[in-house]
This record gives C-alpha cells, structure tokens and sequence, in this order.
C-alpha cells in the first residue's frame, strides 16, 4: 500500500495492490466520507505520487501505463490521460521542474526493465517523444527523484545510482557504484547540496552535488547492522534519518564536523523499518515497521531516542506513511489493506482522547501506548486510573 498528501493540503491518496487508487478530498465536510476510486485496471499499482502544486496525481504499476489525474477537474476520476512505451511493469514515478514550471515540467518513470523514461508535460503531445534513459536492464528501477531544482534526475537499480544531468541532454548519466551490495533507497536533500542512498550492504551514502556533477567520492554512513531499506531528510536538510532491517533508525546530523560520526538511535520497534517521514516544522519523525506499529519520535525533545510514541492498530506490515503538509495528520498505509489518520499535534490528540474517554489510561494503557515515557496524568480534570 502507498500513502500520499498532496503538497497544497487538500488531497490524500492510497494506492493498493488491487490495482485501485483512492482519492480523498480533506476540504470536504466530511473527508473520510465518499473517496473518488481511481481504477483503470486490476493490475497491481506499484506507484503514486503528486505534483508539486496539485494539480496532478500521477499512478502505475502492472499494466505498464502511467495514469495522470486532474485534480483541478469537476471530478477528477473521469478521464485520466495516459502516458504509454513501457514495456514493463513501472516501478516508480517522480515529478520534476524549475520553479517556472511549478515544479512539474517532468514526470519520470522507472520500470522492472531497468529503463527509466522522461515525459515532458508542456510538451503538446507528451506521448509523441519520451527520452529513454536505460540503466541496468538486468535490475529494474527501485527508486527515482529529481533533485528540488530539477537539475539532475537520479534513478536506482542493482548496485548502482544513475544520475543524469538534465541541462545537458544527451550527456552520459553519473554512474555512481561505491555500494557493495544492491541500492534500495534515495533522496535529494530540500537544499540540494546532497544526494543520498541506502542499500543491501548496510551502509547509507551521501553525495555531494556541485554544478557539473557529483563529489569524485561519498560519505559513507556506516552503523547498520542490516539492510537500510528507506531514508528521508528533514525540510530544513539538517538531518538525514536511515531506517533499517536491524529495527534501528538513525538521525545523521548534517551539520555537523564529521556526519557519519556519533548517530542518534532510535530503538523501540521489534521488525524491519519500511518508512520513515519528518514533518514539515521538523518536530517529529515518523517511522514505520514491519512489527504493524508507527511511533512518533519527539526531536524538540532532551532525548529523541527515547521519547516517541507508538500508534497502534494495524493488522500487518506499515508499507508508507506521509505528514500532512500543515502537520495536522499523520497517514499510514499497511498490509492489513487499510490506511490510518492519526490527529497532530499530539496535545490535540490527548484533549480528544480525554473528552471521548473521560478517564485517565490506566497503567496497563500507558506501558502499551508509552512504553517510553515515565506514567503521568493525561487528563487533568479525570483522577487518576489505576
């Protein structure tokens, strides 16, 4: 399952292997009521992202067709233009533009062939002449982002990082290959100073991008004692989380003298970490774990690494999980077939829990939902529970 705001706020999207898309409208007086479903075929949906302004949902999987929505349309699931050449199952999408084109001159997609193409949305007819970009035919693309200017576009597949840079079309792409063992992850830092990646060899890398291309070596992130499945950087690029198969995140400190010395990190869930998300104020990071738990980890707080709070009440694995824009919800997408909303900030949270409640959590409540946190009263106005 995939989950998705878009960056003005009002929309939210799940993907699912069923082949479906569904679309909410959070401006709505009742926004879990009545979700477009966007379905074009049952073939599974691998991949889900937005524009940058909103206008566009952009979806694909299995039918090796990639659907555009028009969220700016009367009704949005009617008429989904289509981008067509795969010749594969796509694997991943990523939007892409300068400022001047609402960040969204670009829809790239990787597929299970290893080919990454380029489609240009300003063009009159965005089907006629896709660039084909081909990378590794024997690994398919795992992972895909323009940098925020759109100057470079960076794809993972095998071993390697492919990076092009777009102001030189027909230059040969950057083939970064100083992991060991197969990419599984990337990201472009908010400032674009860095690219990032993780991978099967248990390390993460940061890449220093200057104007003509990268630095001539990374900065290795070493630590992890498994694979490093998913990695984010906060919105002001100051930190960079790595979240890994060994249960462990780790928050890298970019500003640091040395960054990959002296991590923070996170313990607390029990199986692999497939998620990771900061919000937008750089208060929390979200994680999210094959042990069916979200936790919340407070980074205003003296000790990150032990104050967080778990989510409870998925069924299986939590595959995504993405911040509201304002920072109001956390969305969390799991196995279980079901995406969840969880109210921000938490004080909020515990005012409503209080009201609908009316008791405080008794102690067995608080060790399940806090198993971090020394006991406390969460309602005043309620005695204590014991």
């Amino acid at each position: 399952s995939i989950v998705a705001f878009s960056p003005n706020g009002r929309w939210l999207s799940t993907g699912s292997f069923d082949g479906s898309a569904l679309l909410w409208d959070l401006n709505a007086a009742n926004p879990l009521a009545n979700p477009r479903l966007l379905r074009t075929s049952d073939a599974p949906l691998n991949a889900l992202t937005f524009s940058s302004s909103g206008h566009w949902l952009a979806t694909a999987g299995g039918d090796k067709t990639i659907w555009l929505w028009d969220l700016t349309a009367p009704d949005p699931s009617a008429d989904p233009g289509e981008l067509r050449g795969n010749e594969n199952p796509v694997t991943t999408l990523a939007f892409g533009g300068a400022p001047s084109d609402n960040g969204e001159r670009w829809l790239a997609s990787g597929s299970q062939d290893g080919s990454v193409r380029l489609w240009d949305l300003q063009s009159n007819d965005p089907n006629a002449a896709p660039r084909l970009l081909g990378t590794d035919p024997d690994h398919p693309v795992v992972a895909l982002a323009f940098s925020p200017d759109a100057h470079w576009l960076a794809a993972a597949s095998g071993f390697t990082v492919w990076l092009w840079d777009l102001a030189v079309p027909d230059a040969a792409p950057f083939a970064l290959k100083k992991h060991e063992n197969r990419v599984t992850t990337l990201a472009f830092s908010p400032n674009g100073h860095w690219l990032a990646t993780g991978s099967m060899d248990e390390t993460a890398q940061l890449w220093k991008l200057g104007s003509t291309g990268p630095s001539a070596e990374p900065l290795i992130l070493p630590g992890h004692d498994d694979w490093v499945n998913t990695l984010a950087f906060s919105f002001d690029s100051r930190w960079l989380a790595t979240g890994s198969k060994d249960h462990t995140a780790r928050l890298w400190d970019l500003r640091a003298a040395n960054p990959a010395a002296n991590p923070l990190i996170l313990r607390g869930h029990d199986d692999s970490l497939r998620a990771l998300a900061f919000s937008s104020d750089g208060n929390w990071l979200a994680t999210g774990s094959d042990d069916h738990t979200a936790r919340l980890w407070n980074l205003r707080a003296a000790d990150s690494a032990t104050d967080s709070v778990v989510l409870r009440g998925h069924d299986g694995v939590i595959n995504s999980l993405a911040f509201s824009p304002d920072g109001r919800w956390l969305a969390t997408a799991s196995g279980d077939h079901t995406a969840r909303l969880w109210l921000l900030p938490l004080d909020e949270l515990k005012t409503l829990a209080c009201q609908g409640a009316g008791r405080n959590l008794t102690s067995k409540e608080w060790a399940q939902y806090f198993s971090n946190q020394a006991s406390e009263i969460t309602c005043a106005e309620w005695p204590a529970t014991p």
